[in-house]
């Protein structure tokens, strides 16, 4: 250890290979041995290893060559705290088997590239995609894609026609969700909370191929109406009554 003549103090191995550890719990005087938990460790590549528990600090993981690397190490649980003010602000942890990514404060989290913010998550769960300050569960700004639709996806394609009736039998309602499901709800002009569609357990009766199920409590239960594959089936109503019209035109 010594002053480099420019303000600084270097701290070190002369070995090409050397590397900087500190150690805690060392109960005895320095001779060339130590006794005590190898609390951190700075390997040759510049690579920080830092231990946690009864755990020495071991390897960087992915170390290699110009790669920098900081390694939280624990016996059974890793954590890495950041706080302000003598709190805790944001960790990040590891129970051993799940991942957690926490902002104790209560404020937002943003995910960002090119320094602007791409998602957000506000201290009340919304989530905004390309939307700093979303007023839903999930808003997104601009064009949202998913693929699904091309035949490159697909096998067993038949022509599909609706079951007689099917139509008529449906049951449009207005309603409105409950306190504890209010956000499912779209808000609407006037500050209306009223909702138009159908009962998901009614159209599963009628049509299940329209009914969205989940599994709870180990059961496929009814959750939700596919609203998008009405289309399908209201396109094939129309192409059945325009054929009949043809048929009353031209007799």
């Amino acid at each position: 250890m010594g002053n480099n003549s420019t303000n600084s103090i270097v701290c070190g191995s002369n070995s090409v290979s050397g590397s900087l550890e500190i150690y805690v719990n060392n109960t005895s005087n320095y001779d060339g041995a130590v006794n005590g938990i190898k609390a951190m460790y700075i390997d040759a590549n510049a690579n920080v290893i830092v231990s946690g528990g009864a755990t020495a600090a071991g390897t960087a993981y992915n170390h290699a060559t110009n790669r920098g690397n900081f390694t939280r190490e624990g016996a059974a649980q890793a954590i890495f705290n950041m706080g302000i003010g003598g709190s805790r602000h944001f960790y990040i942890y590891h129970s051993g088997t799940d991942s957690t990514i926490s902002n104790v404060a209560n404020g937002h989290m943003a995910f960002q590239t090119n320094e602007t913010s791409r998602m957000t998550i506000l201290a009340a769960g919304n989530v905004g995609i390309g939307d700093t300050s979303p007023s839903y569960k999930l808003e997104v700004a601009g064009t949202f894609y998913s693929s699904g639709s091309s035949i490159e996806y697909k096998q067993e394609v038949e022509p599909y026609t609706p079951p007689e009736g099917a139509l008529m039998s449906l049951k449009p309602v207005q309603y409105k969700y409950k306190d504890a499901w209010k956000d499912f709800g779209k808000r609407y002009a006037g500050n209306s909370s009223r909702q138009l569609g159908f009962v998901a357990e009614d159209v599963a009766k009628i049509l299940p191929e329209l009914a969205v199920t989940k599994t709870e409590d180990g059961k496929e239960v009814v959750r939700n109406v596919d609203y998008e594959k009405l289309t399908v089936l209201l396109v094939s109503e129309v192409q059945k009554l325009r054929t009949e019209l043809d048929e009353i035109k031209n007799n």
